[in-house]
């Protein structure tokens, strides 16, 4: 009975060391995620004004994982936007180089779209 009690607690540690690494791993991953987030704000902040000349405020971002598209989609709303009109909008910036690769607006902004050098 003893031996039983000892292997459940040598298992019982192992699961618990493994717990405690991927918690740890995944924190590591969040604050990332979070570096990265606050790198492409400014970004995009800058692309929009640049681009449609209006100021936006991010609310979320979504990490696309690298197997896929090294990317950060950036979420936001357009500040100043009449109620009822669609004023959220999207951004795709690759997190290696940092450059916008897409921009998802509503199309009454889209003949706004400032089309210059980037």
């Amino acid at each position: 009975m003893n031996k039983l009690k000892k292997k459940h607690k040598i298992i019982l540690a192992i699961i618990l060391i493994l717990a405690l690494i991927i918690g740890a791993l995944f924190i590591k991953s969040q604050i990332k995620n979070k570096q990265l987030f606050n790198k492409a704000v400014p970004i995009g902040t800058k692309f929009f004004k640049d681009y449609y000349g209006v100021d936006v405020t991010f609310n979320d971002y979504q990490m696309l994982g690298s197997y896929v598209l090294p990317h950060i989609v950036l979420y936001c709303f357009i500040k100043g936007v009449d109620e009822g009109k669609d004023n959220t909008i999207s951004l795709n910036i690759d997190y290696d180089s940092f450059e916008v690769k897409r921009d998802g607006v509503p199309d009454w902004l889209m003949p706004i779209r400032n089309d210059f050098e980037r």
